[in-house]
Formats: structure tokens, C-alpha cells, sequence
């Protein structure tokens, strides 16, 4: 089966969207029936990242800044529906908006289904959109109403995904999906600790809780902060570590 992945967030963007994707693109092509495409925007560096993918990624011709603008997002959706598109049977929807307009296209016109890909900030933005503007509670409406099937990045996203279908007014929601990030065992591994970084902190041998995301409330520091509040009678030696960056850094 032919697939075509849609997204603003892709390599060599190095955001958490964009490595999950690439990462999702990587696999989805494991076994010999798997087609996979990427449709996605330009960028600094790109030639050089495409080139080391196994699969094909058509690039469109404006940046991730200006995927939003409604000449742009006319574009999109002309090409998914064009010549210049791979053949594809199912489409994935990387992001709700901008791309999500130009894959209802495509289904609209082509009668492929396609999946929607979530996460928090995405919903939460939906939100408020939605309660602001019943241009974009119809936009949302029919982009997520009408996908097969919804995947997000864990069981909060999931059921965040429930509620803003139903804010938005979806009569028959699609399933929701949720699939936990992974990470890559052979990156990730114990036996690659050099026990550098721990030097580096001053944190010593003792155990750590370790947040790697932006600085902002709904990634939840502040709970890792409570929680280090509670189990620090239990374990003195415990350190929290924040990596990230965010307009919630100085709160």
C-alpha cells in the first residue's frame, strides 16, 4: 500500500514533532508491501538530510513560516491533488493546521483516507481557536471529523483529542489511537553512559528524574517539581533535571 506523510514538522528540523515523524517514516516502510512518501516544506540543510532518507521527500517551495499563509496552504492542497503528488491510497496528516486543509482536499477529491497525527500543544491551540471563531470550530470540525482514525502521543493527548472533537461539534468521532513516544534502544543505552554529564551537573551518583521538552505549562515540569517535593524524604539523593527552553523559564 502507497502512503503519503503531510507535514510542516520534518527533518532536518530537529523539534520534537519533526524527529517523531521522520522517526514514524522510518518504519512505516519495514516490509516490502509499504510505500511511503513525505510532503513537506523546504529548509536549510535539506538537500543534504534527504539525501540519507531511504524513501522520497517532495519539498514544497516555501518555508515552515510561511506554510500557513492561505496562497501557500491553496498550493498544498493543488499539488496533493496534481501530477507533480506520488500515487498514494492513504494520506497522514502530520499536523492539524496548515496541512490539515489541503489532506481534506484530497480526500474530498480523491476519496483517500487519512489519518491525523495530535499532540497537546496542537489540541490546546484548537481550543481556543475553536471558542474564539466559528470559522475555525468548522475548519476543525471537518479536518478531524472526517479523518479515520486519530493518533496521539499518549493517553492525556488522546482523551484531550475526545474533548475537542466534541467542543468543536464531531457527531460521529473517529478512533483515537494512543501510541507512546518510543526512543531508539541503540542511541539510548545504558551501557553509552560515560557518566560525563553527571560531572558536568554536579549531580553526583545519586538517581535522577529527567524532562527533556520545552519550557511551557502544559509539559508538566512543574508537576516533576512537585513530585521531587514528595519523594525527597525517601530519596535525599534525587535531582530533577530540566532540559529545554520556553517562556515558562523564568517562572
Amino acid at each position: 500500500m502507497r502512503h503519503l506523510f503531510v507535514t510542516q514538522d520534518y527533518g532536518p528540523d530537529l523539534g520534537g514533532m519533526a524527529r517523531r515523524h521522520v522517526e514514524l517514516v522510518r518504519r512505516f516502510g519495514d516490509d516490502d508491501e509499504t510505500i511511503i512518501s513525505v510532503s513537506t516544506v523546504a529548509s536549510p540543510g535539506a538537500a543534504a538530510f534527504d539525501q540519507h532518507e531511504s524513501y522520497r521527500i517532495y519539498r514544497q517551495p516555501f518555508p515552515f513560516e510561511r506554510a500557513n499563509r492561505f496562497s501557500n496552504q491553496l498550493r498544498w492542497a493543488q499539488w496533493l491533488t496534481s501530477r507533480r503528488a506520488p500515487p498514494f491510497e492513504v494520506l497522514h496528516c502530520g499536523n492539524i493546521r496548515p496541512v490539515g486543509y489541503g489532506v481534506r482536499w484530497a480526500n474530498r477529491k480523491l476519496g483517500a483516507p487519512y489519518l491525523v497525527y495530535v499532540n497537546g500543544g496542537d489540541l490546546l491551540r484548537e481550543r481556543r481557536k475553536a471558542g474564539r471563531s466559528a470559522v475555525k470550530r468548522m475548519s476543525a470540525r471537518s479536518i478531524l471529523g472526517n479523518a479515520s482514525g486519530i493518533v496521539a502521543t499518549s493517553k492525556w493527548v488522546a482523551q484531550l483529542a475526545s474533548e475537542v472533537m466534541n467542543e468543536v461539534g464531531v457527531e460521529k468521532p473517529p478512533r483515537v489511537a494512543a501510541l507512546d513516544l518510543g526512543t531508539d534502544p541503540v542511541h539510548f543505552n545504558p551501557s553509552r553512559d560515560t557518566g560525563a554529564l553527571r560531572r558536568r551537573w554536579g549531580v553526583g551518583d545519586g538517581p535522577l528524574i529527567l524532562t527533556v521538552a520545552r519550557l511551557v505549562p502544559h509539559k508538566g515540569q512543574d508537576m516533576g517539581i512537585r513530585a521531587l517535593a514528595t519523594l525527597s524524604r525517601d530519596f535525599p539523593n534525587l535531582r530533577y533535571i530540566m532540559v529545554g527552553e520556553g517562556h515558562d523559564e523564568l517562572r
